[in-house]
């Protein structure tokens, strides 16, 4: 069966089997850079905030003075 499978340019069990788990390994990646990508963002996004509120209370200092 494998061999004609083979002839016919057609994928065998294994193969689709092996297919599967890579394209399952890669689903998986994919999913863990999405995780560190949201860490990234919710990071900058408090770091911006901590650096406008920053500004604003040396805005507020300088016109007190």
């Amino acid at each position: 069966m494998t061999r004609t499978l083979a002839l016919l340019n057609m994928p065998t069990r294994s193969d689709v089997s092996s297919l599967a788990e890579r394209l399952t390994n890669i689903e998986l990646r994919l999913d863990d850079l999405d995780a560190r990508l949201d860490e990234i963002r919710s990071a900058a996004t408090q770091q911006s905030t901590l650096s406008n509120h920053h500004s604003a209370a040396s805005a507020d200092a300088e016109e007190v003075h």
